[in-house]
């Protein structure tokens, strides 16, 4: 029997060649490099010890060849193609826990995007994290894209990270996204489902980098945009290219926005003629047995004039603690 070379396992599972190398060492198994051989047992030890870890076959296949290239295209042009994306990515995933939570997270339609410039400032946040709530999350599910700082990268590297609350348990699914070295392709790696149990305190989150950045997303919304920015300030956006835009809105996330402010307007506002889809949201609710504000969950429904006609327009929440101004 052939002896496999240590690339082609990380290959066939879809990995970096270093994680393979990390997990043999972890294993006992020492080689110079990823194209040393290994023994058939080893090698069978060695993809159980991956799979067990949450690495297994990629679970998008369209990131080969031109869905490589596509998806590439969608990344290049984030936030307002982050719906894209994930679509596209789930168009014909494998099953396995990553894609179950993703499925499931997407259902609801809740898009967030963190850019670099906001990087450090939530990682900060988020080592100080230890346990958390389901009120430190923006909503009870989602998909949020953290991109790192990287100067002269057509596309920074970035996390994606799936949640979904349940009944006592909270499921998320994390994964890398990054552009190989020709930069001609998007490719996915470092795929991890977790599941977290809630006790006293929450979800314990100590150790572990994705929930704490997940719990750390809340904490960084501001109240207000700014008072330096105005609404649909093009330049406090991250700029797109590569593929044109569709019919995707990008919204700096703030807490009025999501009805947990407490500054948000009163009044009717100007009369809307068409119909559109409310989705589940945070508010904050005046209690009059507490004499506070309590933060409650309202359902999706639908929202508009009667008869008018129902209108459906993917949103991406951008999500930063400052906006500063880009010069053109």
């Amino acid at each position: 029997m052939a002896k496999p070379r240590v690339h082609e396992i990380a290959s066939e599972l879809g990995i970096d060649s270093k994680l393979a190398m990390m997990t043999l060492k972890s294993m006992g198994q020492f080689v110079k490099g990823p194209s040393s051989s290994i023994e058939p047992p080893v090698a069978r030890r060695l993809r159980e010890a991956l799979i067990a870890n949450g690495y297994s076959h990629p679970p998008f296949p369209a990131l080969e060849g031109d869905g490589a290239k596509l998806a590439l295209g969608f990344a290049t042009a984030l936030p307002r193609r982050l719906p894209n994306l994930i679509d596209f990515l789930m168009q014909d995933a494998r099953p396995g826990p990553v894609t179950d939570v993703m499925v499931h997270a997407a259902a609801d339609r809740w898009f967030f995007y963190v850019p670099g410039r906001a990087h450090e400032a939530i990682k900060s946040k988020a080592h100080l994290i230890t346990s958390f709530n389901e009120e430190a999350l923006p909503t009870p599910s989602g998909i949020v894209i953290m991109t790192q700082p990287l100067i002269g990268a057509a596309v920074p590297p970035a996390r994606l990270i799936a949640w979904v609350v349940e009944p006592a348990r909270l499921l998320i699914a994390s994964m890398t996204l990054s552009a190989n070295r020709a930069g001609n392709r998007l490719g996915v790696a470092r795929m991890r489902p977790q599941t977290f149990d809630q006790g006293a305190d929450g979800y314990t989150a100590r150790g572990d980098l994705s929930a704490q950045l997940l719990a750390a997303l809340w904490s960084v919304v501001p109240e207000r945009i700014p008072s330096t920015a105005k609404t649909g300030n093009r330049a406090a956006m991250p700029r797109t290219a590569g593929v044109p835009s569709e019919e995707t809105q990008v919204i700096y996330a703030t807490r009025v926005i999501f009805g947990a402010g407490t500054g948000a307007r009163n009044g009717e506002g100007r009369a809307r003629t068409g119909r559109w889809n409310v989705r589940g949201h945070s508010r904050n609710q005046w209690q009059p047995s507490t004499q506070d504000h309590k933060r409650i969950w309202i359902e999706e429904h639908t929202a508009g004039a009667a008869e008018g006609e129902l209108k459906h327009r993917d949103k991406v929440y951008l999500i930063a603690p400052l906006i500063k101004r880009e010069d053109n």
